[in-house]
């Protein structure tokens, strides 16, 4: 679903958080913000669980945090790239065919219109402070005693308020002592969390989407980026007792492919392509993600209580039941009595492993893969099959070589096979 300029003119203000006169957080963006923030408060996820998905650009809507901690996010970073539809926060895609319904700055309800002076400093310590503890926020008119770490952020903070280079209230630090200023609040936060805060949120690299993955693009079964990006779309738009791919309503796929649109750019040719990809991948993210939430009893935050109770019924019905059991027992007779299966790669894709070989120029044919991702150091195998295979390869290679003449006399290895060679004998071995 393609957007209309309507939206990008009604919010504009989203990517202008910087003031370019004054080089200060805009009026108008702190207007926008404040409408922004009650809109998405009066919406169920946030009414049942006092959380938000974080929309700033670097959290991107894939995480739940409490209202005082987006605000801090957004204020110091600005929104995720291309979010005019506020999707993770209630809205849905036809409020594009309604702009008189387009939440603009100006909306803000309560709003005080004077203006905004900034104090880089203060500005400068509470970003640095933003990331210590995401679910945690500080705030100066609590009541009760701060803790150790609130309390040094206060004393920051208050330094930071108050010349300390001189007598006058508009005396300025010299160079050297504003750079000894920035060191202390940019040190004090963990190397990994520091960041360069943009007026604009910027997309540092094109993510482009191609199956052959050239010059730097992606493809849904070779990168993690796109399936993380898929769950976090699941996870903004749950919006029903969804607990199968099919219980899904074709509105809210298309919702899901749409809000997917504005993360990844791919040639209009191959456009059928990468929505019959995002399908199967969205069936699938949602498959595991709603069965982890099964197996561990407990609702996840980002799925509502109605929903929850809903599809908690479901599992309890002796349909449901039997789906599952014959589920599992179709899984179990495809491995010859062998066992469940078993693999240390974690929650990395065998693609995502062979991608890691491929880039460290190490071996990433299809029995290398299988053994960086079943094989013990000892050189034993969590899972039967899979030492069932690897023997099996390593049979027919030693009948490969044999075949093969050596003009120098030496003894051959499978290092003398090409990666095509080796991908041919474990297709062969595996079926």
């Amino acid at each position: 679903m393609s957007l209309n300029n309507d939206i990008k003119i009604a919010r504009k203000w989203m990517y202008e958080r910087i003031d370019g006169s004054t080089n200060q957080v805009s009026e108008t963006f702190c207007q926008g913000l404040e409408s922004f923030m009650e809109f998405a408060k009066k919406q169920p996820l946030f009414l049942e669980n006092g959380k938000l998905f974080c929309p700033c650009y670097k959290c991107d809507n894939g995480r739940l945090l409490e209202e005082k901690s987006v605000w801090s996010h957004l204020y110091n970073r600005s929104f995720t790239c291309n979010y005019w539809v506020w999707i993770s926060h209630g809205e849905n895609y036809n409020i594009l065919n309604n702009p008189e319904n387009i939440i603009a700055s100006e909306d803000a309800s309560g709003f005080d219109s004077q203006t905004k002076t900034v104090n880089p400093y203060v500005s400068m310590v509470s970003d640095a402070y933003a990331d210590g503890n995401q679910e945690t926020s500080f705030d100066e008119n609590m009541e009760q005693e701060p803790n150790a770490e609130a309390k040094r952020f206060y004393n920051i903070l208050d330094a930071a308020k108050h010349p300390i280079y001189g007598t006058g209230p508009t005396t300025q630090p010299s160079g050297s002592q504003a750079a000894g200023a920035q060191r202390h609040v940019a040190n004090h936060e963990p190397v990994e969390n520091r960041e360069e805060v943009a007026h604009v949120p910027v997309q540092h690299d094109v993510r482009v989407l191609h199956p052959a993955r050239q010059n730097g693009a992606k493809w849904f079964k070779n990168n993690t980026e796109v399936s993380t990006c898929v769950r976090k779309i699941i996870e903004g738009c749950f919006r029903g007792p969804w607990y199968s791919w099919k219980k899904v309503p074709p509105f809210y796929k298309d919702a899901w492919f749409s809000t997917f649109q504005t993360k990844f750019e791919w040639d209009a040719s191959i456009e059928n392509l990468v929505k019959e990809n995002f399908d199967q991948l969205a069936a699938t993210r949602l498959k595991g993600m709603v069965s982890l939430a099964k197996s561990n009893g407990e609702k996840p935050d980002w799925i509502l209580s109605d929903y929850w109770r809903v599809m908690s019924e479901y599992w309890r019905t002796s349909k449901a039941k039997d789906k599952s059991e014959k589920a599992r027992a179709s899984r179990l007779s495809r491995r010859d009595g062998l066992g469940v299966h078993r693999h240390r790669a974690g929650s990395r894709s065998y693609a995502k492993v062979q991608d890691v070989l491929e880039a460290n120029n190490e071996d990433s044919s299809f029995i290398a893969v299988l053994k960086k991702t079943h094989q013990k150091s000892d050189g034993t195998y969590v899972d039967e099959r899979a030492r069932l295979i690897a023997e099996k390869f390593d049979e027919c290679v030693q009948e490969r070589l044999s075949e093969m003449e050596n003009s120098n006399g030496e003894d051959l290895t499978i290092d003398n096979l090409t990666l095509e060679e080796k991908n041919e004998i474990y297709s062969k071995v595996r079926a």
